[in-house]
């Protein structure tokens, strides 16, 4: 699919899940489509600016960046800067890993069990809980004083 997406006629945007699988696409098209193939990466601003230009100078060329980069959002692709563009894989975020982990940790820790995404958790019974501390119980020194609710007379 990448070799038939990098053939369209005139410039074409494709756009990996992140910039390691855009530089293993961008390898593989270099080989297999007869036209530049341009490769975004994680830069500097100006580096950016350059690639958008040599990419936008002229007709029949393959960018190849990632869908969270600073080309898939926010630039101007009118006229002929583009004639295809295809995203090729979500970026779906690895929820079992350790930075994952230690984000929700540091939440829960900082807000409490009860406001983390953590999965709820069974006790020895089988019984599923949310786990950890339950929230502390309300005293009127805890509430907030809130204006009496009233029915409006517009429904």
């Amino acid at each position: 699919m990448l070799r038939e997406l990098g053939r369209s006629p005139g410039n074409v945007l494709l756009a990996m899940p992140n910039y390691r699988e855009a530089q293993w696409a961008g390898e593989y098209l270099a080989d297999a489509v007869d036209r530049p193939v341009l490769v975004d990466r994680s830069s500097s601003n100006e580096e950016t600016e350059a690639l958008k230009r040599r990419f936008f100078d002229g007709d029949g060329k393959v960018l190849v960046t990632s869908v969270r980069g600073t080309l898939t959002e926010g630039v101007d692709y009118d006229g002929d800067k583009l004639a295809c563009c295809a995203v090729v894989g979500v970026p779906l975020v690895n929820i079992g890993s350790p930075r994952v982990r230690a984000v929700k940790r540091a939440y829960a820790d900082a807000f409490g069990e009860d406001n983390s995404c953590a999965a709820p958790r069974r006790s020895a019974s089988g019984r599923s809980s949310a786990g950890g501390t339950p929230p502390a119980p309300t005293t009127a020194s805890t509430l907030t004083s809130r204006p009496a609710n009233r029915r409006s007379s517009s429904g």
